[in-house]
């Protein structure tokens, strides 16, 4: 097999990343419950609450997907932490 080829082949079925897909802020919206417009607005300024910032691609807002998953799972982690001091 010539170098060329192996090289081919390596890539296709070697470990590789998958790129991030990115979601529009209406799909965003749907996943958190379908919170407003205003709402998000809301979030994009409040830097405490640390929400994945706005990709502008066409003039149309999205979000990274591995960004709304990590957020996901910290407003997750936070209410185990707060239901373990509740009890």
């Amino acid at each position: 097999m010539a170098r060329h080829e192996e090289n081919t082949a390596q890539n296709v079925t070697g470990p590789a990343t998958a790129p991030d897909v990115m979601v529009p802020d209406a799909q965003a919206r749907r996943e958190f419950g379908g919170i407003s417009v205003m709402t998000l607005a809301r979030w994009d300024a409040d830097s405490a609450l640390n929400f994945p910032p706005p990709i502008y691609i066409n003039g149309r807002k999205f979000r990274s997907r591995a960004a709304l998953e990590a957020f996901k799972v910290g407003l997750l982690r936070a209410a185990i932490r707060r239901r373990g001091r509740a009890a």
